[in-house]
């Protein structure tokens, strides 16, 4: 059975499509489209009706091309006041040693109860493990004890952001299994070999804003939002240069 993914990134100035098809344990791009985008500011959503368009017209172009109807896609949420906040859990190991189950369990209770008002959990992202009183395990499975604990970070987004997002792909007669911050997929892009043992920066210049994003270890610890982007920089440029963007 073919596995084919789709991506679906929403951005101010462009809405961006890629499909690709997983085939020996790698990625192939089977077709990918930019399309100007609609009903946008700042990275979120104003108009649903323009963004469900602009990827409509996006959604033509790339079924065109593969012969295929796309119905799901992994979306990109804005990363607009999101809130990251370490979290620990721990649940009691149900067999003789840990599996998958106790490490979800372990997650689920770390976020009990702390998940802001307003907002909805985006993803747990482990730091450390702890099988009774041996500290600093980063994969427990496997390993024997009694009870297992964790040290995370819990990233959530404003429920606002977000179901707008679910909106709007409604609206394409598109189902978003998953959800994700674009600065999240740009670090598991731009890794290499020794980053997941070095703290480090991940800066997504968009059309009208910033996002920068710490991280320590390949987990992401800290970002935030800056209010300028490629457009402002172009303005700069224009001025300095006499040149007319239009």
């Amino acid at each position: 059975m073919r596995k084919i993914y789709t991506g679906i990134d929403i951005g101010s100035d462009s809405i961006k499509i890629v499909v690709s098809e997983v085939f020996n344990k790698k990625f192939h791009v089977l077709a990918s489209t930019s399309v100007k985008s609609h009903g946008v500011r700042r990275g979120l959503i104003v108009d649903k009706e323009k963004v469900s368009d602009s990827i409509k017209n996006a959604l033509k172009e790339i079924e065109s091309t593969i012969g295929l109807k796309v119905e799901e896609a992994v979306v990109t949420i804005p990363s607009n006041d999101r809130k990251l906040s370490v979290v620990s859990g721990t649940t009691k190991i149900i067999g003789d040693e840990v599996i998958g189950e106790d490490i979800v369990n372990c997650l689920s209770d770390s976020i009990i109860d702390k998940v802001p008002e307003d907002y909805e959990l985006i993803t747990t992202i482990p730091i450390t493990f702890k099988i009774d009183d041996i500290d600093n395990i980063i994969d427990p499975k496997g390993k024997k004890g009694d009870y297992l604990s964790v040290k995370a970070v819990m990233v959530t987004a404003p429920k606002k952001s977000l179901f707008d997002v679910l909106e709007v792909c409604s609206l394409c007669d598109i189902e978003a299994k998953d959800v994700i911050f674009k600065t999240i997929g740009d670090y598991y892009e731009a890794r290499g070999k020794d980053t997941e043992k070095e703290i480090g920066a991940i800066f997504d210049i968009g059309d009208e804003n910033i996002s920068v994003s710490i991280f320590n270890k390949g987990i992401i610890i800290k970002d935030d939002i800056i209010n300028l982007g490629s457009k402002n920089i172009d303005k700069d440029i224009s001025y300095i240069y006499g040149i007319d963007l239009a």
